[in-house]
């Protein structure tokens, strides 16, 4: 399957950069409709196919088609959100999905699960009465973030802080945060949210396909470029450059990156609870009670596992959480060394995989 995903980038890519594509390399459509939205691209890979006059895929265009359509619907209620917080003397500055979609070619629908801003934060308080007078309603606050929902499908973030990781991720982007932005400014913001996530465990092909895009626009470079050596991430964008030129335009890899782009490919667009944990117990001390929370996020509670040790549940099913309880006191109390070591030693592969990649992507 790795060679038939790396052919829907490189379909991206060639339809981006004006080449004919190879479609002959595609997978199936079921696994094709899985990859897609697993890294929420749809919409992308259908335009890309239409472009290319490929009629196959159906299922596809006719799932496209409905996430466009919901996403053009949410795009016309945030548009206008930053003119409305800017007449009441609030400056919003669009972040992510809602700038960068304005990059990609015409015709492309980029999906976007929210639209996000920058907002100072003295200024938080009135842009949230403002869009609560808009029909929004907070759905949660935490850590520089507010989340509000208007629907299911139509959300905004507003933003106190563009983050930062070190001190002088944090200084650089302070400083960021203060200019108005053309490209070159979301070239660097959109590099630290991919950092970000893929520090997490989750950076899927659209977060690389952004750069990608944004990198073939009319940037900066010698700018984006001081700004990155002020963040210390220079060495990062030249491997997520890397990176994205072995998914779009089909180039050689090196072994270690090839263990990069594996990673993106079957980790999807915000990695998987492996990749999440992995990284979580690769980047900090692997201590009793992290073990303890391994155990109860992976150990196997599925309906197999727990048949197979108390075949009781077979004909009672109603015993599952009494049965669940007991094997997780049961391990606790009598078999934690045992319990830990094999938590331990299910992680240990993919810890030494993702301390490998965080090495090869320069990242902290």
């Amino acid at each position: 399957m790795r060679e038939s995903f790396l052919a829907v980038c490189r379909l991206l890519g060639d339809a981006a950069s004006g080449r004919t594509p190879d479609l002959e390399a595609l997978p199936e459509e079921e696994a094709l409709l899985a990859f897609v939205d697993a890294h929420r691209i749809g919409t992308l890979v259908s335009t890309a196919l239409r472009q290319s006059g490929d009629t196959r895929f159906s299922s596809l265009h006719a799932a496209a088609d409905r996430a466009a359509f919901h996403q053009f619907k949410n795009d016309l209620l945030t548009a206008k959100l930053p003119e409305t917080l800017k007449q009441r003397g609030i400056r919003a500055l669009p972040l992510k999905g809602a700038a960068i979609a304005a990059v990609y070619p015409d015709g492309w629908i980029r999906q976007a699960s929210d639209a996000d801003f920058f907002v100072p934060p003295a200024q938080l308080p009135s842009a949230v009465s403002v869009l609560k007078a808009e029909g929004f309603v907070v759905a949660s606050e935490a850590d520089g973030e507010t989340a509000l929902h208007k629907s299911p499908r139509t959300a905004v973030e507003l933003h106190t802080t563009l983050g930062g990781h070190t001190d002088r991720q944090q200084k650089a982007l302070a400083r960021l945060s203060e200019r108005e932005f053309t490209l070159t400014e979301h070239y660097v913001y959109t590099l630290f949210h991919l950092y970000k996530h893929f520090l997490r465990g989750g950076a899927g092909v659209k977060m690389f396909f952004d750069l990608y895009v944004l990198s073939r626009a009319e940037l900066d470079r010698a700018a984006a470029d001081a700004w990155l050596d002020e963040a210390g991430l220079a060495a990062f964008d030249r491997a997520v450059q890397t990176v994205c030129g072995i998914l779009f335009d089909g180039k050689d890899a090196s072994d270690a990156m090839a263990e990069v782009v594996d990673v993106v490919l079957f980790g999807g667009a915000f990695g998987t609870v492996t990749l999440h944990n992995a990284m979580k117990y690769t980047t900090r001390p692997l201590t009793n009670a992290r073990r303890f929370r391994m155990f109860l996020t992976d150990y196997r509670f599925d309906k197999a596992s727990m048949q197979e040790r108390y075949p009781v549940l077979k004909t009672h099913r109603w015993l599952y959480p009494v049965c669940a309880g007991h094997r997780v006191v049961r391990g606790v109390l009598f078999k934690r060394r045992v319990l830990t070591h094999d938590v331990k030693q299910k992680h240990a592969a993919d810890r030494r995989t993702i301390a490998r990649v965080l090495k090869t992507m320069h990242i902290v």
